[in-house]
């Protein structure tokens, strides 16, 4: 998918969440000058996986093979429950830290 940004985009992105990971990878990166504003065109590809151990090692040593899984992964939106569903887990789950590095029974 085309994107633009004023970022130079990083080749691998990792968004963890619960016990998912969504891997962004990027491609093709162009810039181009503006009104004397740099700004950065590139193809952008997502793929959700389950997260583990050395994900980031894993990606990076086989990173053109994760590429062609993320282009040819159809593109999935989190419905709004599911959303919910994450918040409330990472809720809980802070939560959990939170106590027991205060030392607290919940």
């Amino acid at each position: 998918m085309k994107a633009e940004s004023n970022i130079y985009p990083e080749k691998i992105t990792i968004e963890r969440y619960a016990d998912k990971a969504d891997i962004i990878l990027t491609e093709n990166v162009t810039a181009i000058i503006r009104e004397e504003q740099t700004a950065y065109q590139y193809d952008s590809y997502r793929v959700t996986v389950t997260d583990r151990a050395n994900l980031e090692t894993s990606i990076a040593e086989n990173f053109e093979q994760w590429l062609a899984l993320a282009k040819n992964e159809p593109v999935k939106i989190p419905t709004l429950p599911d959303r919910v569903a994450t918040v409330e887990n990472t809720q809980d789950e802070m939560v959990d830290v939170l106590a027991t590095a205060l030392g607290v029974m919940i």
